[in-house]
């Protein structure tokens, strides 16, 4: 079984998508956790560096992505896996598309062709923005001056994605451990 978290920075997707892969673990089912970019040499070179322009990121993304499907994902789950990624290519459609210089559209199109295997089971972690924004600054994540409508735009992309994607859509502002609890229902 594939399954992927996504959602906002602040909406506790690497918490939930780490939780999941312990729990799964601990009932035997052999999870392994993977985070978009990293998990490779690419992705977590990616991760240090970045381009500055959308339209150098999304083939950095891509790559990294089909890297990850092609090379961590597929291997494990034919071994009997599972297999929980924090992020996927919806990321960069939210980022880079919807609330960046790119058209949602055409990437949500090629990113579809290039990646050979989709989740199983897709969550979107949602919450309102004040929480996000708290959750970020609590966690120091550069965060001086938050933009509140790029926040409410974020989510408001994710929550469309992840209706087009067929994603289970959650809200992650209830307690940790309801959320973890849902999750499992579809695992």
């Amino acid at each position: 079984m594939y399954i992927a978290f996504e959602g906002a920075d602040g909406t506790g997707k690497t918490s939930m998508a780490m939780a999941l892969v312990e729990q799964l673990n601990s009932q035997g089912r052999n999870a392994k956790f993977v985070r978009a970019p990293g998990s490779t040499s690419f992705g977590n070179y990616l991760r240090a560096n970045i381009h500055h322009r959308d339209d150098v990121k999304v083939y950095q993304f891509l790559a990294n992505h089909v890297e990850i499907v092609e090379e961590v994902v597929k291997p494990h789950l034919e071994q009997g896996g599972i297999v929980v990624q924090d992020r996927t290519f919806i990321s960069s459609i939210v980022y880079l598309g919807y609330c960046g210089t790119l058209d949602a559209n055409d990437l949500a199109m090629y990113y579809r062709k290039a990646i050979s295997k989709k989740p199983d089971v897709l969550f979107v972690l949602d919450c309102d923005t004040e929480t996000c924004l708290s959750r970020l600054i609590d966690l120091d994540k550069d965060m001086d001056d938050p933009d509140v409508d790029l926040m409410s735009n974020i989510l408001a992309a994710y929550r469309i994605e992840g209706r087009v994607q067929s994603g289970k859509i959650i809200d992650s502002s209830a307690p940790f451990e309801k959320v973890l609890e849902t999750c499992l229902t579809y695992c």
